[in-house]
């Protein structure tokens, strides 16, 4: 009997620590951070696509066009036009591009082309552009399919004041420009671009004219300066230009 009666109440025992342990497990205040959490991680999720806002950007136009010149000479013009949609200012390193003829074939492939200004600001646009020979006329149309270098900037997006500023046609047809432009910041610039995109009735960049002075530009000095442009095509004329947009700044660089 006394054996029977201490299985019994080892049984007993037995079965309410077992209750006793069942119901811990599912009320453990220990498993109520994690679930708290759970939303946490989920609200800061958004916040990704928002920091890759701020380098983003769009490829407004792009064109390539292939013309001879007076002496034979068979050209190509390169544009793209791009745009920042973002929130940060963007810098614009050389780019590349690939020029298909109407039937996908490679034309012309190059790189390290010149992208103007360096640094754009949230709704500025900037371009990629190049003047090159081909070794061979092209007919049919051309497609421009560029690939611009494009980074979050990290120098400061600076531009000087532009006055003064005329368009003219040179004895052999060549366009010419020439103005005034003073350095408004507070440092000297060693190296000023000085750009003109030219645009059509239709607000479309047809050519771009560009010169650099490497004499010093001191802070608050104001100098003139005269630009030519031999390459662009024949229909590129004072009469076809509509407006232009001028940019003056320092030459930097980004690492």
């Amino acid at each position: 009997m006394k054996k029977h009666s201490l299985l019994a109440l080892c049984l007993v025992l037995a079965l309410a620590f077992a209750a006793c342990g069942g119901t811990g497990a599912g009320s453990s205040p220990a498993s109520q951070p994690q679930q708290a959490d759970a939303p946490s991680a989920a609200a800061s999720e958004p916040s990704e696509p928002a920091a890759q806002e701020e380098t983003a950007y769009e490829i407004t136009y792009s064109s390539a066009r292939a013309y001879t010149n007076s002496i034979g000479t068979t050209w190509m013009q390169a544009i793209a036009e791009i745009e920042n949609t973002g929130s940060a200012d963007l810098y614009l390193s050389s780019g590349a591009y690939d020029v298909e003829d109407a039937g996908g074939g490679l034309v012309k492939s190059g790189s390290m082309v010149s992208t103007f200004p360096d640094v754009i600001a949230p709704g500025e646009k900037g371009y990629l552009y190049e003047e090159t020979t081909l070794d061979e006329p092209v007919e049919g149309e051309l497609t421009l399919l560029p690939r611009p270098s494009v980074d979050k900037a990290k120098v400061e997006c600076i531009r000087y004041a532009l006055s003064d500023l005329e368009l003219s046609t040179g004895d052999f047809g060549d366009l010419k420009a020439r103005g005034r432009v003073e350095n408004t910041s507070s440092e000297a610039s060693s190296m000023t671009y000085i750009v003109l995109v030219l645009k059509n009735a239709e607000g479309q960049p047809i050519g771009l004219m560009f010169t650099i002075l490497s004499e010093e530009l001191a802070a608050g000095d104001k100098i003139g300066f005269e630009m030519s442009a031999f390459a662009l095509p024949d229909d590129v004329t004072e009469e076809t230009i509509a407006s232009y947009e001028a940019f003056a700044y320092p030459m930097q660089m980004q690492f």
